[in-house]
């Protein structure tokens, strides 16, 4: 038999494969890093972006709220617990009849009604929006009469929907003084 000597060979084999090893060893961290790098700069990128519309929004709320005359209250998608106000952009006078009567409004709705706008007329404040029944509708114009005993509250509207879970299209006035 003839003795051949495969040791140099293998060894030759078996450096080949460690090379071959920390190259794709150096490659994969080389992707995952460019990976990781990528999406550093984009989620910074991103945050920018939010931080300057932020500051611009910050920006116009101190311009509104600096001039009394033109103040706007603006309460957008605010769902906190069972009160759902969807959006309210009125301007406020000068005898905080309007604010006094957003604020209970906010406290005081009930979870089956939702508001659709709050608008200051001559002779008062109209609120108009929808509701699951008329009894919570009925009920909550009560309440405010309760409330705001000194005006005339009247439920001037109730139209049935068919479509949907809030069916019920409603429109409540709080008048003058009695």
């Amino acid at each position: 038999m003839i003795n051949i000597n495969l040791l140099p060979w293998r060894e030759i084999e078996q450096k080949k494969k460690i090379k071959q090893f920390l190259l794709q060893l150096c490659i994969a961290f080389l992707v995952s890093f460019l990976l990781c790098l990528f999406f550093y700069l984009n989620l910074k990128n991103e945050i920018f972006f939010y931080q300057k519309k932020i500051i611009s929004l910050e920006r116009k709320i101190s311009v509104e709220n600096s001039s009394p005359n033109s103040h706007f209250m603006k309460i957008i998608s605010s769902t906190t617990g069972a009160k759902k106000i969807d959006i309210l952009e009125t301007k406020m006078d000068e005898n905080n009849f309007l604010l006094n009567t957003l604020f209970f409004v906010g406290e005081n709705i009930p979870s089956d009604i939702y508001l659709n706008s709050v608008d200051k007329k001559e002779d008062g404040v109209q609120l108009s929006g929808r509701a699951m029944s008329q009894e919570s509708v009925v009920l909550f114009a009560k309440n405010l009469e309760k409330n705001f005993s000194h005006k005339k509250v009247s439920l001037s509207e109730f139209t049935t929907i068919e479509e949907g879970k809030f069916n019920i299209a409603f429109m409540i006035s709080l008048g003058a003084n009695r």
